[in-house]
């Protein structure tokens, strides 16, 4: 469906709030048009249809019904549809067999993160996004609630990784599980290093770059593709990641809601999310918390360890968190004994890795993930990682060949060496 001529989204709504998000589209080199009537949208149709998106309120499309609408865009061949959720009497239910390419959002929500999904369904179409004008003053839709059940529906997951305390090998779970979900499962993975002032990323991976999460500061009411896309930093896994600030002044820059909102924006564009985090409740990580689909809560058999676990899983049950994690022992083969750490925090581990210290820092010392560096899985530690990730993915258990991959030279240096 790919086409040179610059697309067009038709707007099926008669919400004056959205007034805001047509100008905000137009902003930004795309070509938006309130559609009024059944008949106007077929003629608009007939000449524009494989070079348009739609958004659809499916509870005030204007004065035709959504059935109408919904017909009309899904004939063949259909025409991707945002459509826009709301809840209450007189909300009609939304098909769930259209199109493969449409997305759903739930109203209320910012202006800016529907031109985001919008732009997203652009990019999924086959078309071409405009280069953008110079961004407006933001707008936004009164009254958007960013996080529990009023979080808009997206096509990526977002996976937070935490541990109750440093050391647990939170960092290395997560640089394994997104580079196995790209390797193995071919999705596109993004990398969130979100422990902002000691964040291990770069150096698991052996990454540089001139962008970190400190380059998004000046835009985080301003949001849009090219500025996700410009801070990325990618790996030879096909992986991109967001780097931690490189100095730790700059994190005193970055407010505490820009996390959580960079994070979520990313689910447009990425299968899966991946945040690595700072193990600790500030307001930021509560955040990203509350917009996580799953939550990897990465603990290991030792007492101070398992009794900060203890206080994530209350506090988890307050903020109505528990239904969201996963809980993952790492180091399953030593210390206390999984029966007697199951009784303490009255909960079932979902999944152990064992212990293989040497191999894990040989892989943090070339800068290189397990998975990568015994692919065959003749390591205990990579059928642990690897039956991890299969599960996160949906997939059934890898089947390993227990081939010995050759030996790499060692590129690590220290952080400080520049």
């Amino acid at each position: 469906m790919s086409t040179d001529a610059p697309p067009v989204v038709l707007l099926f709504t008669a919400n004056p709030e959205l007034d805001a998000l047509q100008a905000a589209l137009e902003s930004r080199g795309l070509r938006a048009i309130r559609v009024e009537t059944v008949d106007a949208a077929q003629e608009l149709l007939a000449v524009d249809r494989p070079r348009a998106v739609a958004v659809l309120d499916t509870f005030r499309p204007s004065s035709y019904s959504f059935a109408a609408v919904y017909r009309v865009l899904h004939q063949d061949p259909p025409v991707p549809t945002l459509m826009l959720l709301s809840e209450g009497p007189g909300a009609p239910p939304v098909p769930r067999d259209g199109s493969a390419l449409d997305d759903y959002a739930r109203m209320p929500a910012r202006v800016d993160e529907l031109v985001l999904r919008i732009q997203a369904l652009v990019l999924r179409a086959g078309l071409t996004l405009p280069a953008p004008a110079p961004p407006p003053t933001a707008v936004t839709v009164p009254a958007a609630p960013q996080t529990g059940d009023h979080a808009p529906f997206r096509n990526g997951e977002m996976i937070v990784m935490f541990g109750p305390k440093g050391g647990v090998g939170r960092s290395t779970i997560a640089t394994n599980l997104a580079v196995e979900l790209a390797q193995r499962y071919d999705k596109q993975v993004v990398l969130v290093d979100a422990d902002l002032w000691f964040g291990d990323v770069s150096v698991l991976l052996d990454l540089r770059g001139e962008h970190s999460f400190a380059s998004l500061v000046h835009h985080g009411d301003q949001l849009d593709l090219d500025v996700l896309r410009n801070v990325l930093v990618p790996h030879s896994s096909n992986i991109k990641a967001l780097l931690a600030p490189p100095e730790p002044a700059l994190v005193e820059t970055i407010p505490p809601f820009l996390p959580a909102r960079v994070a979520t924006a990313y689910r447009a564009l990425f299968d899966y999310v991946i945040v690595d985090t700072h193990p600790s409740m500030e307001e930021y990580m509560l955040q990203l918390l509350e917009v996580a689909d799953r939550i990897l809560l990465v603990t290991t058999p030792e007492l101070s360890s398992i009794r900060n676990t203890g206080q994530v899983l209350k506090l988890a049950n307050t903020l109505g968190l528990r239904d969201k994690l996963t809980i993952v022992l790492n180091r399953a083969n030593s210390g206390v004994q999984m029966e007697h750490l199951e009784q303490t925090l009255g909960v079932r581990v979902d999944h152990t890795i064992v212990s293989a210290g040497p191999r894990v820092v040989e892989a943090a010392n070339q800068g290189t993930p397990v998975l990568l560096m015994d692919p065959g899985g003749r390591e205990q530690i990579t059928r642990d990682l690897g039956r991890l990730v299969a599960k996160i993915a949906g997939q059934p258990e890898p089947q390993w060949d227990g081939k010995q991959p050759a030996q790499r030279r060692s590129r690590w240096r220290p952080r400080w060496a520049g």
